[in-house]
């Protein structure tokens, strides 16, 4: 019986043994993550995930302000036919958590500057340094990012979240307060 393996939650999923061509979009029935599965019984089949995922952030996602959720959910939808947008959201979307850590309204060198001072965060600020640079970059027309740069991006900005809030947790308590 054809298998395939979420390149999300790693869950096994049976495909039905009478196709012998597969050229589908199909969602994994425990974490719906949407994938591709295109190929063979023959000669082999290959997935590919058609969005990225917020899966990792579950723990603190009720700590994220509002806007902050709703820009990752847009990184995640643009990321397939929009990179830049992706990135961009990736952006703001840390950005706006940033403001809300050291509680002004600065931009991510300014942060960058804050975290190396930050004895909690000062491993992370070497990242937060690489997103200014990027963000300078994505937010002006002479460019425009590809796919794989908005997956990095994207993999990297839910990293930094992870990392701020399992460093701060004087930061997750005063978090609470948005929680649902």
């Amino acid at each position: 019986m054809p298998t395939i393996i979420c390149p999300d939650c790693g869950k096994t999923t049976y495909l039905d043994p009478e196709i012998l061509h597969y050229d589908w979009e199909i969602a994994c029935k425990y974490c719906f993550t949407k994938m591709k599965v295109k190929g063979s019984t023959s000669k082999g089949i290959i997935v590919t995930r058609m969005r990225f995922s917020l899966r990792g952030l579950e723990q603190y996602w009720d700590y994220l302000s509002k806007i902050e959720q709703e820009r990752l959910e847009e990184a995640v939808y643009c990321s397939k036919f929009a990179p830049t947008a992706c990135e961009s959201m990736c952006f703001d979307a840390l950005c706006s958590l940033l403001r809300r850590l050291y509680g002004e309204k600065k931009e991510l060198g300014y942060y960058t500057k804050k975290m190396e001072k930050d004895p909690n965060l000062s491993d992370l600020s070497g990242a937060i340094s690489y997103f200014y640079h990027k963000r300078n970059q994505v937010d002006h027309p002479e460019r425009t990012s590809n796919p794989l740069e908005a997956e990095s991006t994207f993999s990297m900005t839910k990293r930094l979240i992870l990392g701020i809030f399992k460093n701060k947790p004087d930061f997750v308590n005063r978090s609470r307060s948005l929680k649902r």
